[in-house]
């Protein structure tokens, strides 16, 4: 994604010029966006949905994955083994496979922003809480880069439906015990900088050297919220760059020990929310 980031970045600039020259053009406005009902959306996601579970006699807390903005990768899977490890479901959200949509358009910012991929975290919720072996009332979503943008969009939405989505459950953010978010993009294209009102807690591990979702708009969000008495916990790792917890090929400078830091932190704000 870093090797892609400048091509997002300019598309994001386009919407700033746009909104400097019209006076208030919104992203929203100018975004060609589709749209679907609950079903719908649920029969583009659920089949593709991957479940990983730990041995257990009894229904587990889960953790709902969302890929960055470049898909599924190996990366993935290996955070997900070590939350089973640590006796967690796992829940990978695959956006793309059901829709037919490559993974360039979407980091280019042409397509699938992340307002729109919240409804997916509505789904992924809905899906849980109705698995026999998950604890539905347990239940956290982890969102990498793209999907950090998406778990946080969700949290603004809080009840209101994601951009695109003709209707939802009742309640459709039922059982959610907090909000992970990788190097998430916090910058204009994003609802939930203007703040939120739910008080589920959240995490942000941020890089402070980040090319790609640069870390400066997320302090800012994640203080204003801070200040406004809402729970939010956020870390900067230094001298690391987007992605310095995968060894896929994008990555430009892996850190094992800046993960380490950061797998620590993640596990003790799940233990502490999951009991």
């Amino acid at each position: 994604m870093v090797k892609h980031g400048r091509r997002a970045l300019i598309v994001v600039g386009s919407l700033v010029i746009a909104a400097l020259a019209g006076g208030y053009v919104r992203y929203l406005d100018v975004i060609r966006v589709s749209h679907a009902s609950f079903a719908d959306t649920q029969s583009v996601v659920v089949p593709h949905l991957r479940v990983l579970l730990p041995e257990a006699n009894e229904p587990r807390p889960a953790v709902l994955m969302l890929h960055g903005c470049s898909g599924v990768k190996p990366s993935l899977f290996r955070r997900a083994r070590e939350l089973v490890a640590l006796g967690y479901a796992a829940v990978i959200v695959d956006s793309y496979t059901g829709r037919d949509i490559h993974w360039e358009k979407v980091c280019d910012g042409r397509e699938l922003f992340g307002d729109q991929r919240a409804a997916d975290v509505l789904v992924a919720l809905q899906y849980a809480r109705n698995h026999p072996a998950i604890a539905g009332d347990r239940l956290f979503v982890l969102g990498y880069s793209h999907g950090g943008w998406a778990a946080l969009e969700a949290l603004a939405y809080d009840g209101a439906l994601p951009r695109g989505l003709t209707d939802s459950p009742a309640d459709p953010l039922q059982g959610l015990r907090g909000v992970i978010a990788w190097y998430p993009y916090c910058g204009i294209a994003t609802r939930f900088r203007a703040g939120w009102k739910s008080d589920i807690p959240v995490l942000m591990l941020l890089a402070a050297e980040d090319e790609t979702t640069a870390p400066g708009p997320c302090v800012e969000v994640a203080r204003r919220q801070a200040d406004a008495g809402q729970p939010l916990e956020w870390h900067v790792f230094d001298k690391v760059s987007h992605g310095f917890d995968t060894l896929e090929e994008w990555v430009l400078r892996y850190d094992a020990g800046a993960l380490e830091k950061a797998r620590t932190v993640q596990a003790a704000f799940l233990a502490q929310l999951s009991g």
